[in-house]
């Protein structure tokens, strides 16, 4: 039988990520006036994006892992990425970027969405 420990624990560790990411998602929500809906797709493609505004077509991308080797910092990951940006922005979407560090300091990032309210053409 396969040691499953650190598949386990790596699993813990992503959901306690993820409920922090959610927490700070409903306070910039929630000080910004509108709702970041997590999870999100756009069309039929499996592309996600980690949270989205709709009503001014702001999609928001928390890049984990770009100093330890992850998949955003690799040749084939940047370029799932960059296809990932691309179908986004052919689809009349914004897209945001942060690494976990930035998307937690809520100030910057509202200050960001509030830029994109300003400036959305809808």
């Amino acid at each position: 039988m396969p040691d499953l420990r650190g598949k386990i624990q790596m699993s813990k560790v992503k959901k306690k990520q993820k409920i922090s990411y959610d927490f700070e998602a409903n306070l910039i929500g929630n000080d910004f006036g509108l709702k970041l809906i997590g999870e999100f797709k756009i069309g039929v493609r499996r592309f996600r994006w980690d949270y989205a505004i709709q009503e001014i077509r702001v999609l928001i991308e928390i890049q984990g892992g770009i100093w330890s080797g992850g998949a955003h910092g690799r040749g084939t990951g940047i370029m799932r990425d960059m296809e990932k940006l691309n179908y986004a922005a052919s689809h009349g979407w914004r897209c945001l970027q942060y690494t976990p560090q930035q998307f937690c300091d809520c100030v910057k990032v509202i200050e960001d969405l509030e830029n994109c309210r300003l400036t959305y053409a809808g």
